[in-house]
């Protein structure tokens, strides 16, 4: 969660883009298990410094296409 939510806030710093303008977040995770266990996606928009808690963040669990798919969304 933590090296998600500093790749999204400096992906938000890199580009110059409003976090507010962001209208989803969603992460590929191929084992949510422990500390994964719930939505990470979410989890990293409530970590993130620059993206508002109202931006909705899904998970995608496809084992090894799960980054993949999250691209294609």
């Amino acid at each position: 969660v933590d090296l998600g939510a500093l790749t999204l806030d400096a992906l938000v710093e890199k580009t110059g883009i409003n976090g507010a303008d962001i209208s989803d977040v969603i992460l590929g995770c191929v084992s949510q298990v422990g500390s994964q266990s719930a939505n990470v996606a979410r989890n990293v928009v409530l970590a993130s410094k620059h993206v508002p808690l109202e931006v909705p963040g899904t998970t995608v669990d496809r084992q090894c296409g799960s980054s993949q798919q999250a691209l294609h969304f």
